[in-house]
């Protein structure tokens, strides 16, 4: 059973490679239009699937039948291409190794923390509702940037159903190490071919468990591939690497609003300002699909929250305005814990031992300064801490052992300026590494060492014997984590979550539920406070029974929230912190 199980595992993740990278080559040919590597590709697969699906998502469930006919179309293409093309596809032996590395990676049935409560919940919901309006009132984790899980939920697929979606952030990290490799192979620029060194290094020590991926870290990989491009063309504008900054940057915007900071990379070329426009209007066709990619994204977070952009309340119209809107108050709430927990609320608790219990935002307010404190004793400081050892450590063995008179590398100092402020900005916005963390912390050390240890010459075998034992230690760690997966660990016999029956294909939680009408609307009340798991929508956890109303408009589903209801629940995780201590 394993050995088939395996089988059917590696079959869905190449046939899901395949349909990807068809859309990537159908964007590649049709919108961008210039040349890209295999890797690039793959990700402008993502990028034609997320519009895809929210355009149909307006006015159809992605069901089975849609999802299956575009997973189809995208297999076909590609299919097409690799076997009549007259430019044939090559695959190099790194390319090969990537695809095996991030194989293992999923070879998985522990899943991502939150996939019961709000992640396998959502891609139901996008499967058997068109959009539906005011959806945070249910769970206000619905309204957040779910691109990559509406892009799941177009692999869907017979007899398995959605076992396999999770395979998705492991392939779109996948073609983010390809992209960067073929960078990497093709490069002359020291800056870059070293940056791009210390960025597989970061993922080889860290990244070897495919339950951390979450859809942090692909956005992560973007903000990555983004500050390679910049560092190609800060001294030498090229307009089509520019477009690939534009084009990724507001991708990943619209995955995790905190990319934002992107921003600031593209405003250092502002006075190229005549080189882009002249660029962009004479590429219409990519002016607008950037144009219309932008509308239907704050479109959709309208539509489920109120807010152009959740949770910030600037963006949100009153329930007065639009029924279904979330309220300005209530998603004040959401930014406050957001902003508390991402400056050492948690730890600010346990080191008072839970004593005189303070909200996030009263946390916020008392501590703007003194928050620096607590996020330094927090247990993610080494997570932050890794980036900076890992700049320091390299360019340190370089200055003592491969440090050469003569081959000093210069870095302006505006860009060291630049990846300051984006730094301090991540610091005082959301200084926590699954916030872009890792990104931002690496660029700005890795820049800064590099001022400070520049007379050196790259030696191609240190580099090559660095990469070498640290694919030793991601395979290894790998191997182990999946032996214990297989022959259960103690942790693991006593986790209720933990089910390795079809190891390495996932079975999801069975959770009881009582059915109810509402409105003639259908509701599942799950015996849960908090999960869902793989109830069918229209799922409501049991401590949310009570705070919403639903009606059918013309086909489309609205859901309202008892205001001051979902004020008292707010406060149940925020001001009494019962989510901290329960």
């Amino acid at each position: 059973m394993l050995a088939l199980n395996t089988l059917v595992h590696f079959f869905i993740y190449c046939l899901f490679i395949c349909s990807i990278y068809g859309y990537g080559l159908v964007f590649n040919k049709y919108i961008f239009k210039y040349e890209s590597n295999y890797g690039e590709k793959g990700l402008y697969g993502f990028i034609l699937i997320y519009f895809i699906v929210f355009v149909l998502h307006f006015v159809t469930p992605i069901n089975i039948i849609l999802s299956f006919s575009l997973l189809i179309f995208g297999i076909l293409y590609c299919l097409k291409n690799i076997l009549f093309s007259d430019s044939k596809i090559s695959y190099s032996k790194e390319v090969i190794i990537i695809f095996l590395l991030s194989y293992i990676t999923s070879l998985t049935v522990n899943l991502h923390d939150d996939v019961r409560s709000y992640q396998l919940p959502y891609i139901n919901l996008v499967q058997d509702f068109k959009i539906i309006f005011g959806l945070v009132n249910i769970n206000d984790f619905y309204a957040y940037s779910h691109g990559l899980y509406d892009i799941m939920s177009l692999f869907k697929i017979p007899f398995y159903e959605n076992r396999f979606i999770f395979l998705i952030p492991v392939i779109f990290v996948f073609f983010f190490i390809c992209s960067i490799f073929d960078i990497l192979k093709k490069s002359k620029n020291k800056i870059v071919t070293i940056y791009i060194f210390l960025i597989l290094c970061l993922f080889l020590l860290k990244f070897y468990r495919s339950k951390e991926f979450g859809t942090d870290l692909p956005v992560t990989s973007l903000i990555f591939l983004c500050q390679i491009y910049f560092l190609k063309i800060f001294d030498e504008f090229d307009k089509i690497i520019f477009a690939k900054i534009v084009i990724i940057s507001l991708f990943a915007f619209f995955l995790k609003v905190y990319s934002f900071l992107l921003i600031l990379l593209i405003f250092y070329f502002y006075h190229n300002y005549r080189k882009i426009y002249f660029f962009f209007k004479s590429n219409y066709l990519l002016t607008i699909f950037l144009m219309f990619f932008t509308i239907i994204s704050f479109s959709k977070s309208f539509i489920l929250s109120g807010c152009f952009v959740y949770p910030e309340p600037k963006t949100c119209l009153s329930s007065k305005i639009i029924k279904w809107s979330y309220d300005k108050d209530l998603t004040e709430y959401r930014k406050n814990f957001l902003a508390a927990g991402s400056k050492g609320w948690r730890q600010h608790l346990r080191l008072n031992n839970y004593e005189n219990l303070i909200s996030a935002k009263d946390y916020l307010q008392n501590n703007k300064i003194k928050y620096l404190y607590y996020i330094f004793h927090d247990n993610d400081r080494e997570r932050v801490l890794l980036p900076v050892l890992l700049s320091i450590l390299f360019f340190l063995v370089s200055f003592l052992f491969y440090k050469k008179k003569g081959a000093k590398i210069f870095i302006p100092k505006m860009i060291l300026y630049f990846s300051g402020i984006i730094f301090i900005c991540w610091l005082y916005l959301f200084p926590i590494t699954k916030y872009g963390g890792y990104a931002y912390v690496l660029f700005f050390s890795y820049l800064l060492s590099l001022k400070i240890f520049s007379n050196f010459k790259i030696n191609q075998k240190f580099f090559s014997s660095i990469l070498i034992l640290f694919i030793i230690f991601f395979g290894y760690k790998n191997l182990n984590r999946i032996y214990e997966e297989i022959t259960p660990i103690k942790k693991h016999q006593i986790d209720t979550n933990f089910n390795n029956n079809d190891f390495p294909i996932p079975i999801f939680k069975d959770i009881k539920f009582k059915s109810i009408v509402i409105n003639n609307v259908d509701v599942n009340i799950t015996n849960d406070e908090y999960e869902c798991s793989n109830i069918r929508p229209i799922c409501v956890p049991l401590l949310a029974e009570n705070l919403v109303s639903f009606k059918k408009i013309n086909d489309y589903l609205f859901v309202y929230g008892d205001k001051k209801k979902l004020i008292d629940y707010q406060q149940r995780w925020t001001d009494k912190t019962h989510y901290l201590i329960d």
